[in-house]
Parts: C-alpha cells; structure tokens; sequence
C-alpha cells in the first residue's frame, strides 16, 4: 500500500509537469528574453522576474549548495564502488545504491534531453555567454532534490547513531530547502522553469522511495 502510495505521488508530480511544458510551447509565447527569446507563459513569467530581480549573492549560494549536492552523491557512488571492489559482483552491491545510481543517471538524462530541445531560455546572460542557457526544467532543482533527498532516505541503512543519523537528515532537508529558496531568490530562471524542476525533482525522489520501498 505504502509503495502504491508512493506511485501516485510521482504521477500527481509527473501530471502537471507535463501540462506545464505543453503550455510552456503553446501558450502566452513572447519574446522577453534577454537576448529576444521567446518564453512561454510569458506575463506569470515577466511578473515573477520584475519582483524577484537577479541576485548575485543568491545564485552564488545556490551554486555552492549544488556542488554540495554533488558531494553528497560522490560519497554513495564511492560507497558503491567500495562494495563493487570488495564483493566482486554488480549483483552484489546494495540493490538501494544500484536503483540510486540510476536515479542519479537520469539527472544528467533530463539535462541532456532538455539542452537539445529547448523550451525556455534563462532571463539572465551570465558573463561569458553569448546566449542564455536553456532554463526547462532546471537542472539545478533537479539535482538537489534528487542528491539531497535520497540521502534524507538512504542515511539510516549506513550509520547506526540514532543522533548522527537525526543531524544528517536534518542537514539535508536544510540544505534542500536553503537550495530551491536561493535558486529562487537569484532570479536566474523563470519561476516556470524553477516550478518544472521542483516537479521533476519530486517525481524522480517519489519513484525512487517507491523502488526502494517494501
């Protein structure tokens, strides 16, 4: 029941995830761009950057929190390997850290996917960019929710302090809200484009608790 639970929280995720990107491609398009690009739902859009503004501040914030999510992800994936190196076998491995490494894989998937085929572009030119960077879904949500909150999941199965385990969790929920706020506050994506990650995050996490699940 607690797996099927779970299932129906990806879907609840995944539903307006897919309606928000058809609107994004059909509705409200107009070229507001920093460089003319058109974005889609573009007044909610515009709203949203005026009051929000760009923050250097918040975005170098949320990009330190980021590679502290990556951080995160390294110290499993180095689990994984110490388990691979002492148990000679794939099959071997803690069937948790091997879904983890494909929750971990489609990050990266999503990213690629969506570099290819862009919806929106960022309302921010960072300096060295001739272009804004493709913004739908972002990535950065995407990969703090998934690294942060699997670990939230995945902390008690390793470390047997009651209390360390308590701080660990707390720690990454903290660094998981801190994370999504700054990014935000920073103004470098449409709030579209922050609503679609926080979906896809939250789909992703909800499949993968729902896999690990009894």
């Amino acid at each position: 029941m607690e797996k099927q639970k779970r299932y129906r929280i990806a879907g609840a995720c995944f539903l307006p995830w897919s309606v928000l990107l058809i609107l994004l491609r059909t509705m409200d398009r107009a070229a507001i761009g920093p460089a003319g690009e058109k974005v889609g739902l573009s007044r909610l859009n515009r709203t949203a950057a005026a009051l929000l503004g760009w923050n250097p501040f918040w975005y170098r914030l949320s990009q330190g929190l980021g590679w502290a999510a990556l951080g995160v992800m390294a110290v499993f994936l180095a689990l994984a390997v110490v388990q691979l190196v002492r148990r000679r076998s794939l099959m071997d491995v803690d069937e948790k850290l091997q879904l983890l490494a494909g929750l971990y894989a489609a990050v990266p998937a999503f990213y690629l996917v969506f570099r290819l085929v862009t919806v929106n572009r960022a309302p921010v030119l960072l300096p060295g960019r001739t272009l804004p960077a493709s913004s739908f879904p972002a990535i950065h949500t995407v990969l703090v929710c998934t690294a942060f909150g699997s670990a939230i999941l995945l902390v008690g199965d390793y470390i047997r302090s009651e209390k360390l385990c308590f701080a660990l969790r707390l720690g990454c929920a903290l660094a998981m809200i801190a994370a999504v706020c700054s990014r935000l506050l920073s103004g470098v994506c449409w709030i579209t484009d922050l609503l679609g990650g926080y979906l896809l995050g939250g789909m992703l996490l909800a499949l993968y608790s729902a896999w690990i699940s009894n």
